[in-house]
């Protein structure tokens, strides 16, 4: 990709972010979200089908900044501790765009909710079958999809109960919680 395909890209998920922390995605409309980035709709329609395509491509790049520090071997992650690291980078960015989750993951309409969920759901599944095929193993007594979304309905719904309880609880505090439950 180009330097100017991917700067035009970085404006339009910028401007996307931008706008979702002030109003739900469903309000917001692809011309919004081209007078916010400064960039043509036919400029946006090269690059994406629609605002859910590009809703993707935010949703990537957020994976990609929540992973990237992570202190492992990046080919040999520890599945538990990955894990954890991940829950506490997901409540770190919930406390720093809390307008963002408020108006998207919490008060959001359902489709926005969906499309989180089967976002972490799918990479939680594609990394634990990293896992465990870097470790050759098959010894999952479960299909890994079912193990995905299992905790992803935990992992979401813990975040959410600590965000509606206005982050009662200090995110180390709940990153402990996090590790007991995987733990049981």
């Amino acid at each position: 990709m180009d330097l100017r395909t991917r700067t035009t890209i970085r404006l339009l998920t910028d401007a996307l972010f931008e706008l979702m922390q002030q109003k739900s995605f469903e309000e917001i409309s692809v011309k919004e979200i081209c007078n916010v980035a400064q960039v043509n709709r036919s400029t946006f329609y090269n690059r994406f089908e629609d605002k859910q395509q590009l809703l993707m491509q935010l949703l990537k790049e957020l994976k990609i900044k929540f992973t990237q520090h992570f202190p492992g071997n990046e080919n040999n992650k520890p599945s538990k501790e990955y894990f954890i690291y991940m829950f506490e980078q997901v409540l770190k960015d919930i406390k720093e765009h809390r307008a963002f989750y408020e108006k998207n993951l919490i008060s959001g309409g359902d489709y926005i909710r969906h499309v989180f969920n089967e976002s972490i759901s799918k990479y939680i599944c594609d990394e634990l079958k990293s896992i465990n095929n870097a470790k050759g193993r098959t010894d999952f007594k479960l299909p890994i999809v079912v193990i995905a979304e299992f905790y992803t309905g935990a992992a979401v719904s813990l975040a959410v109960w600590w965000f509606r309880t206005g982050m009662s609880v200090s995110i180390q505090e709940m990153t402990k919680y996090f590790d007991t439950l995987l733990s049981h």
